[in-house]
């Protein structure tokens, strides 16, 4: 929506009307333009836009060619993550090498880094621990690290003294050379590690590893090391949920399948069977899919692991029926070319089987001979078992692999056992190195830390609900309102989460056993591999010289669920056009094609829609393919202007000059210039370092490599030298806008405003990155909130960037204004007005930056009094000024301020909807969070065991102690004697005393605040629990039209009642209307609302729904390793019963860790 002219309005009259709108329509209109006037005016003097874009007359305009764009940085990442391959390549070679000369080699005793027991010198050392100097580094998130060594993890349930751990770290140890090489060759290189069949990591460089409140890192349960050692698998889990299953096996078949799901990727597809006289899915609804696999990404991962902690146990095992549907289901799999098309497996986890079946393996695995098309892994439950030959023959027989398990502390060793074996054909081949690329994913200990994270923020509230209560004072919040308070908080936290970790893929590749003998074994030995942060990647996609909208998202998130059309389709009905644009993207063929979209920023709370082109090309050697966007309004052209450092050099000029004060600020994600070793060069700031490179660029021997991507040892630093150039001719044509007003002609006019208004703020912020501004005399003081520069510093990453940029296609002259949506919280709320710059040339147009002010929002307050008199004053009427999404700038009630104006007056929002002043747009988060509320748990799923009996007796105890705490009011000798005020408020629940103090209840009923012995207060401070889940959201934002000139006669309405009429006016040179409407008549209609609500899919849940109707395109890996001759040749490898060899040491934190995995609360 653009700002509208100044003799645009419409005006809304009911046919029966309780107050004469058309005698306000000439006032309306005329105070619209005193206030739009107004504001351009004073917007104009203190931006001193007219002088800005004189500065840049000497820029001009350029056709931006995408085509091009695309291919060079499409040819930019390639270089790039060549580099990365051939670094894991050579710790690949180095490990199978070092492996080889070491295998005679007995190994009982040996001193390594460990990354839990390093510490800096001068810390008090225990026993095992050992120092090494950590220096933070921040090409490593500045995380303290040693780059001459590298460092060992050992998982919790791995015990780091057995002689093959020990061989092998201390084999491993000579790869130390080979990552510190690799660094030195390539600095962009992030963490290099060795992954061990065995369970460690060696991680370079070297780091401490903390942990809280347990170590649940194990690399073979990784992305890039699963992915790496097997080729893509369709995966039957079978668990046998018969009578004989009951307590600690059915909790040990549970953690069975929960670690089996563990080590799946996106290229895996799996589905979990539970059998006893009749066979299901624990995922009741993917029966109706007809016997589907599933992808393996996060969603249905988790869903198949929630649909575990139902399993109920009954009747008898019917094995024959189960297997052979298991064998049809990946028959049709492997005919029907479905699923990963490659690697097949069947898990059978059961306390014992009466017979082989060897009648059904010959049916349906054996006929190929000595091929056998599908892998079968048994799981044998139990301490006390009557016979395991048959479940071992099973296994044996079919090329899979035997276990036996007892206690849960032995779960995750064991299962992993099966890796090496569906690895068997790859290292036969041995001379054949997948290169593996991992979807995106976060650096991160454990997706399953997400859960217990949520928990632990639910405890911190509960126990926050308590101390509340026992000061005497206690919110009651209903559970709907919690549901919201903790939705509007992710949403508003979103950010700052994900903040706190960093996206990343990572290249790998596995590593063989090379000795003489090992085709008799097959041996894998582990996975190399780099991580690739996504980040280093946006780096070479020049952020600068096009604009775009990125969304964080996590893991699995299909471009389609980014890329919203602009059409009128339901959830996940994916448009035709999007669905072929998607096909060649996944295909990574090479094109481009043109869309309209929809889009939601700010928070989700604004809207836009444009027209945008997509250009893509495919990456070689990755699955990944380049896309970039150009906006159809401004993306098609581009300002060019540099002024090159050594000119000036030659004319006697330092391009510092243009870089003095403290007044400026440049984009602190982008790459200006930067030395590839940070060792020897310390900057705090990224003007720091700007300023460092600013004065390096005019010494004589300074030259401008010739390509981004070229590495040391030849060079040292790396420069963008077009964005550099360009940031110092921005820093030249802007020089003058931080200095002092006085040096305008135009002065007494200006500070006329800037009283008048409040003004705080003025800036400027430039295509490069550059932000300067200028502090208004009087307001630098105040330090209620952080400076704008801290805050606002992205330049055209800003919302108040973007949305100035995007309005000027509609109307140049105008400035968009914005209050904050928590504006009635507020006491000093700013208003933040924006204007873009437009450079003009060769008949071509583009943003060369965008000028604004900030001003208190009291002054806007008493302007718009003092324009509307008294009138506005009035109890009869209401009067708004609504923004181009329809929030309230400005209300006679403060309250009403920042506020979606939908909430205020549903009725006129409709109206405004109906008579296309504001479109409504329907918008859809595919990336949401819902928070389910946890079921009541079942008793009949817990095992009675004494330590539950007094778990649970010391929970009664301490819940009535709580309830005698609190009616004794006992809680004084704790806070002191003293007497509380009781407050009532209609918002956010209400505030009660703990104590009934209503004499006055009528017919002896006991008010909300009263406690009962069989309602103790305990259980109304309860929350409600919840547990975060993926879901689909659904929302209607609303944006300004830019409507045509209206016929001046107000509009008639037909209706016959009485209903509120309105008074609609466009603001000349603003994105606002201001909005006249007569409170004297009713409310007719309840409030709107733009909260997002879950989409329901028919009783689905979205991961149901995804495996029925959501089956898009993709393609899959290009390489699969499922057979070798000389695999029938392996003998008595196969599985057996385990032997636990556990210290004592070790003991402990594996039971800890199976009770963090596996407890419910």
């Amino acid at each position: 929506m653009g700002c509208l002219d100044s003799s645009t309005f419409i005006i809304t009259h009911f046919y029966e009307p309780c107050w004469d709108a058309g005698a306000k329509t000439d006032e309306v209109d005329n105070w619209a333009k005193k206030l739009g006037v107004e504001l351009w005016h004073c917007g104009g003097y203190v931006t001193r836009r007219d002088e800005i874009l004189e500065s840049y007359k000497e820029a001009t305009v350029d056709e931006r060619n995408a085509a091009t764009l695309v291919q060079d940085i499409a040819r930019e990442i390639k270089n790039m993550t060549d580099l990365k391959i051939s670094a894991v390549r050579r710790i690949m070679d180095a490990a199978e090498n070092t492996a080889m000369s070491h295998q005679e080699e007995e190994v009982t005793k040996y001193e390594y880094y460990n990354v839990k027991r390093i510490k800096n010198p001068g810390e008090p050392l225990k026993e095992k621990e050992m120092e090494m100097l950590l220096t933070p580094n921040k090409h490593f998130n500045n995380i303290p690290v040693n780059t001459s060594y590298s460092a060992v993890h050992v998982p919790t349930n791995v015990y780091d003294e057995a002689p093959d751990i020990l061989k092998a770290i201390k084999w491993s140890s000579n790869l130390d050379t080979i990552f510190t090489n690799n660094y030195e060759a390539d600095p962009s290189l992030s963490w290099q590690y060795f992954g061990s069949s065995t369970g460690f990591m060696r991680q370079y460089p070297a780091m401490q590893w903390k942990y809280d409140p347990v170590d649940l890192y194990d690399c073979r349960t990784r992305s890039w090391f699963i992915e790496a050692a097997t080729s893509p698998k369709d995966m039957l889990i079978l668990v046998d949920d018969s009578g004989s299953m009951t307590g600690m096996r059915k909790e040990i078949a549970r953690h069975v399948v929960n670690n089996i799901l563990d080590t799946l990727g996106n290229n895996d597809f799996v589905n979990v069977f539970n059998f006893s006289d009749g066979i299901g899915e624990v995922m009741k609804c993917y029966k109706e899919s007809q016997d589907t696999l599933v992808q393996a990404n996060l969603l249905n991962i988790r869903e198949l692991k929630q649909a575990m902690k139902e399993l109920y146990t009954d009747k008898i095992a019917n094995f024959s029926a189960v297997l052979t549907k298991a064998f049809e289901i990946l028959q049709n799999y492997r005919e029907e070319r479905k699923g990963a098309c490659c690697n097949q497996a069947i898990m059978l986890i059961t306390d014992g089987v009466p017979y082989n079946y060897k009648e059904i393996f010959e049916l349906y695995n054996w006929q190929n001979l000595p091929f056998m098309p599908v892998r079968v892994f048994t799981y044998l439950i139990g301490r006390e078992v009557p016979d395991v030959r048959e479940v071992k023959w099973m296994a044996c027989e079919n090329r899979g692999y035997y276990v036996h398990l007892s206690t849960l502390a032995e779960v995750r060793e064991q299962v992993l056992q099966y890796i090496p074996v569906m690895a068997r054909p790859m290292v036969l081949w041995r001379n054949e190195h997948p290169t593996i690329w991992t979807p995106v994913y976060a650096d991160i200990t454990d997706p399953k830390m997400t859960d217990w994270l949520w928990e632990e923020k639910e405890s911190q509230e509960q126990k926050d609900r308590y101390m509340s209560f026992h000061t005497g004072k206690f919110r009651y919040v209903s559970d709907e309102e919690q549901d919201r308070k903790y939705i509007q908080k992710s949403l508003e936290d979103n950010e700052n989460d994900l903040g706190r970790y960093q996206l990343m893929t990572s290249v790998s590749m596995p590593v063989f056993d090379r000795r003489e003998n090992a085709t008799k074994i097959a041996n894998l030995l582990g996975v190399a591999g780099t991580d690739v942060p996504i980040q280093d990647i946006k780096k070479l996609l020049m952020p600068h010289r096009f604009q775009g909208i990125l969304k964080p998202a996590y893991n699995s998130v299909d471009m389609s669920e980014v890329e919203l059309m602009d059409d009128d389709r339901e959830a996940r009905d994916v448009n035709p056009k999007m669905i072929l644009f998607r096909e060649a993207v996944v295909n990574q063929s090479h094109g481009s094609t043109m869309l309209n979209v929809k889009y939601h920023y700010d928070n989700m709370r604004r809207v836009n829609t444009v027209k945008r082109t997509y250009h893509y090309i495919g990456i070689e050697n990755t699955p990944f393919t380049l896309v970039v966007t150009i906006p159809e309004s401004y993306g098609r052209s581009k300002v060019v202007a540099q002024l090159e450092t050594h000119l000036m050099r030659s004319q006697g000029y330092s391009v510092t000059k243009y870089f003095q004060g403290k007044n400026w600020k440049i984009h602190p994600d982008w790459t200006y210039c930067y030395y590839h070793y940070d060792t020897e060069h310390q900057f705090d700031t990224p003007e720091q370092e700007l300023y460092h490179f600013l004065e390096r660029t005019q010494q004589p021997k300074w030259h401008w490599k010739s390509k981004r991507t070229v590495t040391p040892p030849e060079h040292v630093t790396q420069c963008d030298r077009d964005l550099f150039l360009s940031l110092v001719f921005d820093a030249k044509a802007t020089e003058w806008f931080s200095k002092n007003f006085s040096s305008s002609s135009k002065e007494e006019k200006g500070q006329q405003f800037r009283q008048r208004f409040g003004i705080t703020i003025t800036f400027v912020a430039t295509h490069s990155g550059l932000t300067r501004w200028q502090d208004m005399p009087g307001m630098e003081d105040n330090k209620k909130e952080p400076h704008f520069s801290m805050v606002h510093n992205r330049a055209i990453d800003e919302v108040w960037y973007q949305r100035a940029v995007e309005q000027h296609e509609f109307e140049p002259d105008c400035f968009v204004y914005s209050v904050p949506f928590d504006a009635a919280s507020r006491n000093d709320t700013l208003v933040t007005a924006s204007h873009a710059v437009f450079i003009k040339s060769s008949g071509r147009t583009a943003p060369a930056a965008v000028v604004g002010f900030q001003f208190q929002h009291s002054a806007l307050l008493a302007l718009f009094k003092n324009i509307t008199y008294a009138t506005c004053e009035s109890d009869a009427l209401g009067c708004y000024v609504l923004d181009n999404n329809a929030y309230i700038v400005v209300s006679k009630e403060i309250k009403d301020t920042g506020r979606f104006f939908g909430d205020i007056d549903g009725y006129v929002m409709e109206n405004l909807v109906k008579e296309k002043i504001y479109k409504k747009i329907h918008m859809f988060d595919y990336q949401a969070v819902c928070f389910r509320g946890e079921p009541t748990k079942s008793q009949g799923s817990i095992l009675m065991t004494p330590l539950n009996h007094l778990k649970w007796m010391l929970e009664w105890t301490l819940a009535n102690a709580l309830w005698m705490f609190a009616q004794t009011n006992l809680h004084h000798m704790w806070y002191g004697d003293g007497a509380y005020g009781s407050e009532h408020r209609d918002y956010d629940g209400l505030y009660v005393d703990s104590v009934n103090t209503n004499e006055d209840d009528e017919e002896g009923e006991e008010s909300e605040g009263t406690a009962k012995p069989t309602d103790p207060p305990y259980e109304k401070m309860q929350i409600n629990r919840t547990r975060p889940d993926a879901c689909d959201a659904e929302m209607d934002l609303y944006k300004l039209v830019k409507y045509s000139q209206k016929d001046q006669s107000p509009y008639q309405n037909k209706q016959m009642a009485c209903m509120r009429p309105y008074v609609v006016q466009a603001i000349p040179y603003s994105n606002m209307i201001l909005l006249v409407v007569d409170l004297t008549c009713p409310r007719t209609a309840v409030p709107m609302s733009i909260f997002p609500i879950e989409v329901e899919y028919r009783n689905f849940s979205l991961a149901c729904y995804k495996a029925h109707f959501f089956d898009l395109h993709r393609t899959r890996p290009l390489s699969c390793i499922n057979n070798h001759t000389k695999e029938s040749e392996i003998e008595h490898l196969c599985g057996g019963s385990s032997i636990i060899q556990l210290s004592l040491l070790l003991l402990f934190p594996s039971w800890a860790l199976a009770y963090f995995v596996f407890s419910e609360r």
